[in-house]
């Protein structure tokens, strides 16, 4: 992981990188696209999908569920590891503020 002050690091989730990757694969003619997305993976940590992240997505979705307001799968696993390490989410999807205990920083709006 990359050092961006004090004790704070830059980091995506492995099942991030994946979503980037599919995302990549579906359009080989975007190279521009591609060449960015490579940039950034090669400058931030990826953090591995653990035990850790497996049981915060069991009781993530649980809840979700259990609440009528499920994420997309993706979603879910990719909240449910933010929230197992304690990371901030840096994102501007709106359906992430529905998940309690994840701390949200919208890039859109608040960076």
């Amino acid at each position: 992981m990359n050092r961006l002050a004090g004790n704070s690091f830059i980091a995506s989730s492995a099942i991030l990188e994946g979503e980037a990757r599919y995302g990549l694969a579906r359009k080989p003619e975007a190279t521009r696209i591609r060449a960015s997305v490579e940039a950034l993976l090669s400058v931030v940590g990826i953090l591995p999908w653990d035990s850790a992240a497996a049981r915060s997505y069991g009781a993530l979705r649980a809840q979700l569920a259990a609440a009528g307001n499920p994420l997309s799968t993706i979603d879910t696993l990719i909240a449910a590891h933010a929230i197992s390490i304690g990371a901030i989410l840096v994102t501007h999807d709106g359906a992430f503020k529905q998940v309690q205990g994840l701390n949200i920083v919208d890039w859109a709006t608040d960076l």
